[in-house]
């Protein structure tokens, strides 16, 4: 392989692991919104299980951790659907 493809190898392979991060960090948020929005206040994310076949997968199953201050712990459970190639 000559020096130009093994950079665009690099270059793919970091643009996938920031996506990874980008979306671990996004997702969580938008529940967070959408719950808020149905009425539910005062809930904060206390993590979230993304695999990491998400970068293959163009359909994935997430858990998304709540906690509330005064009411019990939710795990929720998030489809993402990811209509873009991998």
């Amino acid at each position: 392989m000559n020096k130009w493809g093994k950079w665009i190898v690099v270059l793919l392979v970091d643009n996938q692991i920031i996506n990874y991060f980008f979306t671990k960090y996004s997702i969580p948020k938008q529940v967070v919104s959408a719950v808020e929005r149905i009425g539910c206040d005062r809930y904060a994310v206390s993590g979230m299980q993304l695999p990491f076949n998400y970068l293959v997968n163009t359909e994935t199953d997430t858990i998304v951790f709540l906690t509330h201050p005064l009411e019990s712990d939710v795990d929720l459970k998030v489809k993402r659907i990811d209509p873009n190639l991998p």
